[in-house]
């Protein structure tokens, strides 16, 4: 069953490479979508995929790319299926 969700990450998420880390994440579990900073500090994902791929995704992103990032929480929600064809990094 595919699941869309919209995802955000708080923590030190920004100017550690966690956007290049999720695209890395969502090429490895086949997720369209994107991931951008926000305002806030955090990290705002738009991933869509299988069920199971998701939970693996999911789980690899709580656990960060190394030693400078860190996650404090996730917080996601269900959104309207897109369309895409592949993961970008918006700026």
């Amino acid at each position: 069953m595919t699941k869309s969700l919209e995802i955000t990450v708080f923590g030190k998420v920004q100017g550690v490479g966690f956007r290049w880390f999720t695209k890395q994440l969502a090429e490895q579990y086949s997720i369209i979508g994107w991931v951008m900073n926000q305002d806030n500090g955090s990290v705002i994902i738009h991933a869509q995929s299988d069920d199971i791929l998701m939970q693996h995704f999911l789980y690899d992103l709580s656990k960060g790319p190394g030693f400078f990032a860190h996650v404090d929480r996730i917080e996601q929600k269900t959104i309207d299926h897109f369309q895409a064809n592949s993961f970008a990094i918006v700026s």
